[in-house]
């Protein structure tokens, strides 16, 4: 029949509503786990690098002569790295692009400085050198390598896009009020 109603037409049927959509939908939130990961790594690392920046500079006079440039470059380095680290994430905690990019450098810094500071004991015959070859090369590796894993952790959480998002600028609550005719 052409003019007849179905049935169900005629019943209260239940749908679920439909998606949020529109001008007025409001975007979701990023939740900031690799950023809040990354900051606290980031204050472990400042940790870290005032330690040994103040134990780098305390031996200084109780080292060889030869050797004491490399103590000295390598405690100024973690001084920075320390103000880096701490600064970059204070500021991504508080949702700062700029704390990123601290926290990028910090840990690059670190990495850098370990891996120079390795060839300039290299250098300075600090390694202990047997019938294997220097212990830096062999024995020495994996202390190096867990002395930097932290640092690459750190510099991988602050470039993912996810910690990005996090420090985007967000819009406003949404509001919405319609025109009015007078």
């Amino acid at each position: 029949m052409i003019g007849a109603v179905p049935r169900e037409m005629g019943r209260h049927m239940t749908f679920p509503p439909p998606p949020p959509s529109g001008p007025f939908q409001r975007p979701r939130q990023p939740r900031g786990g690799t950023a809040i990961t990354a900051g606290v790594l980031g204050c472990l690392g400042a940790l870290w690098a005032i330690a040994a920046a103040v134990t780098n500079l305390a031996a200084i006079d109780e080292t060889a002569t030869g050797v004491q440039w490399v103590l000295g470059m390598r405690g100024m380095g973690y001084l920075v790295e320390f103000v880096l680290l701490l600064t970059g994430a204070v500021l991504l905690f508080s949702r700062k692009a700029a704390g990123r990019w601290l926290l990028v450098g910090g840990s690059a810094l670190h990495v850098v400085q370990t891996l120079v500071a390795g060839v300039g004991y290299e250098l300075a015959d600090l390694v202990y050198v047997d019938k294997a070859g220097p212990s830096y090369v062999h024995g020495d590796f994996a202390i190096v390598f867990l002395q930097i894993l932290p640092a690459v952790v750190t510099l991988v959480m602050a470039l993912v896009p996810a910690t990005a998002r996090w420090c985007a600028p967000r819009p406003g609550p949404y509001t919405w009020a319609p025109h009015s005719q007078w």
